[in-house]
């Protein structure tokens, strides 16, 4: 499982606000030399409603780009994330699939089904597939009045299914 703390981790992590000129129209006018994901959540919510749009399209992209990974792949979030995935691996050596998981789903009222992306994981690094179902919560569709809510992630083997519903 990647729960909320670490997935926390990567959205404190600063990275080079220069990452961030393809991505965010605008963001040289701020000034900063760095920032995280989770001071990005916050200046959102306080931009006009056509800023925020265009930065809600640009920042899943970033997060799933290679920029963002390069920034966060050798810290000790990324290192406990890999750790995991293989303690996952190591009694079956089965595919795996990260899969989102709104903190608040399960709350009376607050269905959150296939609000956020999951992702099987093909191969290569399992950050880059955490990264990409990470991305979705970001998506302008799913940030009502810009707000981005908090992502817990797991990770599950793929099992052979021997009957499905309908």
């Amino acid at each position: 499982m990647v729960d909320t703390t670490l997935v926390a981790k990567l959205e404190q992590e600063p990275f080079p606000a220069k990452c961030l000129l393809p991505f965010l129209p605008g963001i040289e006018k701020l000034s900063h030399e760095s920032y995280s994901l989770e001071q990005l959540r916050t200046i959102v919510t306080e931009l006009s409603h056509q800023q925020q749009s265009e930065w809600l399209k640009g920042l899943p992209e970033f997060i799933a780009s290679e920029d963002f990974y390069q920034q966060v792949k050798n810290i000790s979030a990324a290192r406990d994330i890999r750790h995991r995935y293989l303690t996952l691996l190591q009694p079956s050596n089965k595919a795996c699939i990260v899969r989102s998981s709104g903190v608040d789903e399960d709350r009376f009222g607050n269905a959150q089904a296939g609000r956020y992306d999951s992702r099987v994981h093909g191969g290569g690094d399992i950050l880059k597939t955490c990264l990409q179902v990470l991305s979705s919560a970001y998506r302008p569709e799913v940030c009502l009045n810009g707000q981005v809510k908090p992502m817990a992630q797991v990770m599950q083997q793929c099992i052979h299914c021997q009957l499905g519903g309908q």
